[in-house]
């Protein structure tokens, strides 16, 4: 049988949708709108090659992580949410 994602919530956290979903193998993602206009990045190093491509405000975009922890991080980092909205929303898995 496939792994699949579980939809376990879906809510309003600082203006944007915010749906939390849990994996079945482990690991977590939220799905959201980008809060800003996001420039892009291209990161190397001896291996690898990764791009982020460009993405307006109000584009859809996936956080997702193995821990809560690392999701809080992310959804600071990447997702542009406050300390505050990224410990509510992790509190809701």
């Amino acid at each position: 049988m496939a792994d699949l994602w579980k939809k376990l919530f879906e809510t309003e956290v600082g203006g944007r949708p915010v749906k939390g979903d849990i994996y079945d193998e482990g690991g977590y993602k939220i799905t959201t709108k980008q809060k800003s206009d996001y420039e892009g990045i291209i990161s190397k190093d001896e291996f690898n090659t990764v791009i982020i491509p460009p993405a307006d405000s109000g584009t859809p975009i996936e956080i997702d992580a193995e821990t809560l922890d690392e999701l809080e991080r992310e959804l600071i980092e990447h997702g542009e949410f406050s300390p505050e909205e990224a410990k509510a929303i992790v509190s809701m898995f």
